[in-house]
């Protein structure tokens, strides 16, 4: 349930995170999220509650209405097809932001190895989503507080309530990220995290596994990530952290005197991130 927009004094937002790939033998992990401003979530909460009893769906997940499973194991492919084109449409009123960030696991593993850095592939993605989400604040002169919501239960949550519970430790990490609080939820409680749900598992899909999907569905999730990409939107960053922008990264981490210790050396990391966010956004 989004949080009450009269109660704070500061302009409030919140992030819905969902995450494809951590859990199972795909090559690929992706975490994605979209921000909505608190009169933008309450609204996208009323109309996402009444699409899903439109359609008689006690939840949303991409992946049961790409392979007709579960709730749409019964529907038909045009009227899959219907539903998902709807629920894109719906996020694409609402959102402020969103961003998606995968990385190859074995590539991350090989090149950022753990001396470095203590994070999985998933925590590397978290982390450069909160670089986009700093990067988003600044840019948009953001300043008041963030709520972040994470699905529960998930085989990641661990070290994302460890990244997080790191942002409020750290006083620079807190002001920078406009951290206000962060919480795990049921996706079928917490309704929006689903819209994250569509976007982690369209990007972290891209370059896999769409050959095998139906063809009519993959068509409206490409429009809907290159409409958001490109001009005049500009309303999505997708980035895939391929081999060569890890290597820079870590020629960033490694420059970094050995008796720096891992924070100076990670906060390098962090600064990289950012540069390499800034020129994606500006292409």
């Amino acid at each position: 349930m989004p949080l009450p927009d009269e109660s704070y004094p500061l302009e409030l937002a919140e992030i819905y995170f969902n995450e494809s790939g951590a859990d199972d033998d795909s090559p690929v992990v992706c975490v994605a999220g979209y921000i909505f401003k608190v009169g933008q979530s309450i609204a996208m909460e009323k109309e996402w509650n009444f699409f899903l009893g439109e359609h008689k769906l006690p939840c949303f997940q991409m992946a049961d209405c790409v392979h007709a499973n579960k709730s749409f194991e019964h529907i038909s492919l045009y009227q899959r097809r219907k539903i998902e084109t709807s629920a894109i449409n719906i996020i694409n009123a609402h959102i402020a932001y969103g961003f998606a960030i995968s990385v190859d696991k074995a590539s991350f593993n090989r090149i950022m190895p753990k001396s470095d850095t203590s994070e999985s592939a998933y925590g590397f993605c978290l982390n450069t989503c909160l670089a986009a989400v700093r990067d988003w604040a600044d840019k948009n002169d953001f300043n008041g507080n963030i709520a972040y919501f994470f699905e529960s239960g998930h085989v990641s949550q661990n070290e994302a309530n460890s990244i997080m519970n790191g942002v409020i430790k750290n006083r620079a990490l807190k002001r920078q990220f406009r951290y206000f609080s962060h919480s795990f939820a049921d996706r079928k409680m917490l309704e929006l995290l689903q819209t994250a749900d569509i976007l982690a598992w369209a990007w972290g899909n891209d370059k896999y596994r769409w050959q095998e999907e139906p063809s009519e569905l993959l068509q409206d999730i490409d429009i809907m990530l290159k409409k958001g990409m490109n001009p005049p939107d500009h309303s999505l960053l997708c980035l895939h952290w391929e081999d060569r922008m890890l290597e820079n990264l870590a020629l960033q981490v490694h420059s970094q005197p050995a008796d720096d210790g891992v924070i100076k050396r990670m906060a390098a990391a962090n600064a990289g991130i950012i540069r390499m966010i800034k020129r994606i956004i500006k292409r």
